[in-house]
């Protein structure tokens, strides 16, 4: 299935990038999270990015 090789690619570069530990770690905060958990992290996230000048310049 292609999501199921998909899911694989994205699990081993998420390991290659923060490391073992920290990506299992970083996995179970993730499953417990709500929907609504989800959002409120993304809309703080976007609101980072937005005032934090070196990510909008690319820096």
């Amino acid at each position: 299935m292609p999501e199921h090789a998909q899911e694989e690619r994205v699990g081993a570069a998420a390991r290659a990038a923060l490391g073992a530990a920290r990506c299992e770690s970083e996995r179970a905060r993730g499953a417990n999270l709500t929907a609504d958990d989800v959002l409120r992290e993304l809309d703080q996230a976007q609101s980072s990015y937005a005032t934090d000048p070196k990510a909008a310049s690319g820096s």
